[in-house]
């Protein structure tokens, strides 16, 4: 009994050790992030303060509205067709380059720009590209240190390395992607109001993301099915009437300018 006892103490006080190192995990491997990367952060920094006067439309016109701290990596994908590369590879993963660009944005002038390596030039990192947020309420959650305590404390077994932010042009959206204990998931945060399909901030398997967007799109695709249907089975009546109401309209035309012309 004494030997079960101790085992048990044991048990628990392993359990109770190990709860706080998995929920400030996020926060721990925010602050031991490389020096490299944090180089790099600062130089991204450097080369927005030095030219965001160019940028007016995206990052106004005050260095102090920038929000530096949401500034984030963004990975590109080699097929946006996300449903044929993931049929392809078997897996959501292998569609991700290693070449990415950073995002910094102005949530309250309602942009954001992209800023890329040069090897040549001034600086050796550049502002390439702005974008206008058509509704943005979505994307300021794109908090990485958050992100990496929210999903360390639901998915204790993550693997820190495999987080990526994917920029996805099909649906104007932002997608965190992640490995947890070898099953992949995804949360995407859209940047225009989010579709019946998906809610942003939600976390899915890719697999279950993936099938919601061939879903999705079946239902268009089988909607557009029966219009064509619908027209094919009725171009005799279409015809008719569109010769109808042509009719109608230049004898209408007629009329009117008759009367006018009486007056």
């Amino acid at each position: 009994m004494r030997k079960i006892i101790i085992t048990l103490l044991l048990v628990v006080t392993s359990i109770i050790t190990l709860l706080p190192v998995n929920a400030l995990r996020g926060q721990d491997i925010t602050n031991s992030i490389s020096e490299e990367f944090k180089e790099e952060q600062e130089a991204v920094k450097q080369a927005v303060e030095n030219t965001y006067q160019n940028w007016p439309m995206y990052l106004g016109s005050n260095i102090e509205d920038i929000d530096f701290n949401l500034m984030f990596q963004c990975y590109n994908l080699e097929d946006y067709d996300i449903v044929s590369a993931y049929k392809k590879n078997g897996n959501f993963g292998d569609n991700i380059l290693d070449s990415y660009v950073w995002i910094v944005p102005n949530y309250r002038k309602g942009g954001e720009v992209e800023v890329v390596e040069f090897k040549n030039g001034d600086y050796s990192w550049k502002i390439r590209a702005g974008k206008r947020l058509k509704k943005y309420d979505n994307i300021p959650n794109i908090d990485i240190e958050n992100l990496y305590d929210r999903i360390f404390q639901e998915y204790p077994e993550c693997n820190s390395e495999s987080i990526r932010v994917i920029k996805y042009k099909e649906h104007d959206c932002k997608i965190i992607y992640f490995v947890n204990d070898g099953v992949e998931y995804v949360s995407p945060f859209f940047y225009i109001d989010d579709p019946v399909w998906a809610k942003s901030g939600e976390i899915y398997t890719a697999a279950n993301f993936i099938a919601k967007i061939t879903e999705n799109e079946s239902k268009i695709t089988e909607s557009d099915t029966n219009f064509i249907s619908f027209v094919k089975a009725n171009v005799d009546y279409i015809i008719i009437g569109s010769a109808v109401l042509f009719v109608g309209v230049l004898v209408l035309g007629i009329v009117i300018s008759k009367k006018k012309k009486a007056y």
